[in-house]
């Protein structure tokens, strides 16, 4: 999606998930927005670990990520499934 397999970005200690990903598109382009998001959140197939936990069970694109001096962000995001007939 990036490019690179890691990429560091720092941000406030406020900051939620959805800050992150609007500087990731900022940096990325409009196209990586429809990958990753929603209107009502993550896309289905975009799976996003915080520190090693979902974050669809912590909060989604409000969960903060300044609870810890670092976190550890991972982006999964897999193909859309084939439909054939």
């Amino acid at each position: 999606m990036t490019g690179s397999q890691d990429q560091t970005i720092y941000l406030s200690r406020e900051s939620t998930l959805e800050d992150l990903f609007e500087k990731l598109i900022d940096q990325v382009g409009p196209g990586l927005r429809a990958r990753l998001l929603e209107k009502d959140g993550l896309a289905p197939f975009t799976t996003v670990l915080i520190n090693g936990e979902n974050a669809g069970r912590l909060g989604g694109l409000q969960t903060p990520l300044g609870e810890a001096a670092t976190a550890q962000v991972e982006i999964i995001v897999l193909s859309a499934p084939f439909m054939g007939g």
